[in-house]
């Protein structure tokens, strides 16, 4: 399966490449198996500011949940981290978690619900840009009849916690047309400017 930054990528360098050839455009995946803000953070200095993105995306909150984190405390780093990221000089895109079978399981769901919310406070709070992917595949399991398990990797039988490779397309998709009206949005301001 080809996780979201690459598709990602590919599809910015598409959209992109032959109107701006001069520009390079790559995104950098420094997202690590089953951690969640308080072990990222220690990363940001080598993993992020030292490559000066010109967009940071940052997915959060899954792994609090599934991983019983105190959530309280993963939405007080995620502040910190927000904070931190607004003395750089690039853009944010904060990410929520996936709308999977494990996140929805009677121990589970609560919690869910809470980090969901905790997440859209803290990007409100740092005026950052906030991709609500729970949002979105629960309007496909909601609204468009989608199974859970059709938006679940097969092979994750044990955890069903991890996208499919349908599920992660889409997703891929959704952010770059969220990006791409960003980009158009900018583009018509300074052309009016």
């Amino acid at each position: 399966m080809v996780p979201y930054p690459a598709r990602l990528e590919m599809y910015l360098r598409w959209e992109y490449q032959a109107r701006f050839p001069e520009m390079r455009l790559d995104i950098l995946n420094r997202g690590k198996i089953q951690q969640e803000a308080p072990e990222e953070l220690k990363r940001f200095e080598r993993d992020v500011f030292d490559l000066k993105p010109a967009l940071v995306i940052w997915q959060v909150g899954t792994n609090a949940v599934f991983h019983n984190y105190d959530i309280n405390k993963v939405a007080e780093d995620i502040a910190d981290g927000l904070d931190q990221l607004s003395r750089q000089e690039c853009d944010v895109i904060l990410m929520d978690s996936q709308y999977v079978t494990a996140m929805l399981l009677d121990d589970k769901v609560d919690a869910s619900e809470q980090m969901m919310s905790l997440i859209a406070a803290a990007a409100s709070r740092a005026k950052v840009n906030l991709f609500r992917r729970w949002a979105l595949m629960r309007h496909w399991h909601i609204h468009k009849g989608v199974a859970l398990a059709d938006m679940i990797d097969p092979d994750d039988t044990q955890d069903r916690l991890h996208q499919n490779d349908w599920s992660t397309m889409q997703v891929s998709q959704a952010l770059f047309g969220a990006i791409r009206d960003m980009l158009t949005k900018m583009d018509q301001c300074l052309s009016l400017g």
